[in-house]
């Protein structure tokens, strides 16, 4: 009531200005011309004309930007979905091709290898306890499978089974400190005893005479009746004389990235 109030003179004004409007098109109505009273209310009206015009301007535009915003709005959760279902996929593919290439190569190596027999096998978990040196594989003895078999991957030796259970079996890493391989220098043949020392590297021993150089790559020697031999163990990385020891110490890279490990291979004899 106050606003009607405190614009009443303007409201008479635009009322008036409205019939005038109605009466012009009535009366112009079949003439080419308007009269003078005619014009001079028309050219009076025109401001008024032109403020209606640009305020309903305004008012189309303004509910026309909250009906594009709202379908902005609406395409670009449909983008961020979209978005996220690509994503989605492409971590499903990239997985499917990470496993085909390991898989790949485990047939690989066992066509290469025929003269055993495999079981390929999951890694489901590891011991907490001795990280990447204790794992938990998905076969058992129901798969025949037995303690101190050797494990293996094409790039070489993982190590050997310590327990089985029905459907799961317990794997010691090579670098585990409680694993011990008999291995030898492939260059030269020469005998060398290796162990992990728990930090995912090995240490090997050797006799002072031995000559061997960084570069050297180690294998299984088939000695111990546990492991077949040729089986690549590692690469030396230097060798360190022990004061007051006889036996030369190696550092070895293991081939095998225990950490990179998702499958594997259980060695049958045949």
């Amino acid at each position: 009531m106050n606003w009607i109030k405190k614009h009443k003179l303007g409201m008479i004004v635009l009322i008036i200005t409205i019939i005038l409007l109605i009466l012009i098109a009535f009366t112009a109505q079949g003439r080419e011309r308007l009269s003078k009273g005619e014009s001079f209310v028309s050219r009076a009206v025109v401001p008024v004309q032109k403020t209606l015009y640009s305020i309903t301007y305004h008012i189309k535009n303004f509910f026309g930007s909250i009906t594009e915003v709202s379908s902005l709005r609406d395409t670009n959760e449909k983008l961020q979905k979209e978005i996220i279902e690509l994503k989605k996929n492409q971590v499903e593919l990239e997985t499917l091709k990470s496993e085909n290439e390991r898989l790949k190569k485990l047939l690989n190596f066992q066509k290469k290898n025929s003269q055993y027999n495999y079981i390929t096998a999951e890694i489901v978990s590891i011991d907490p306890e001795v990280w990447f040196d204790v794992f938990i594989i998905d076969k058992g003895f129901s798969d025949g499978i037995q303690k101190n078999m050797p494990i293996c991957v094409e790039e070489g030796l993982v190590g050997k089974v310590i327990e089985v259970g029905e459907n799961t079996s317990k794997i010691l890493a090579i670098s585990d400190t409680g694993n011990m391989v008999n291995g030898e220098i492939a260059r030269t043949g020469d005998y060398i005893r290796i162990q992990g020392n728990g930090n995912s590297t090995l240490e090997g021993y050797v006799d002072p005479d031995v000559q061997l150089i960084p570069g050297d790559m180690i294998i299984t020697s088939g000695l111990g009746n546990v492991f077949p031999e040729n089986l690549i163990i590692g690469e030396v990385k230097s060798i360190e004389k022990q004061p007051g020891m006889l036996e030369k110490k190696v550092n070895i890279v293991p081939a095998v990235d225990l950490k990179q490990l998702k499958e594997v291979l259980i060695l049958k004899k045949k």
